[in-house]
């Protein structure tokens, strides 16, 4: 039973320790060193492209403003005059 203890904490500390060198440290071992890194987004600008086959096209964010105040306005401040 000592031993089944003594290995299981053993490899917690190695778990640990392996945790703290990668994510602390940001020591880590580079599997594929030759390869080139992979990406389907870039930025060229103030556009935001998107990879799609073998070219980058340009991607337009569309969104809906859902704050309680009157757009261009602080929500804390009282926008809407008497006029």
């Amino acid at each position: 039973m000592k031993k089944y203890i003594y290995t299981v904490i053993l490899l917690i500390l190695t778990i640990l320790l392996i945790d703290y060198a990668y994510y602390q440290k940001g020591i880590y071992i580079d599997i594929n060193k030759n390869s080139e890194a992979e990406y389907f987004a870039k930025t060229f600008n103030d556009q935001i492209l998107i990879k799609e086959g073998n070219s980058f096209e340009t991607m337009t964010i569309k969104g809906v403003n859902l704050g309680s105040g009157i757009p261009g306005e602080f929500s804390t401040q009282y926008a809407v005059k008497r006029e």
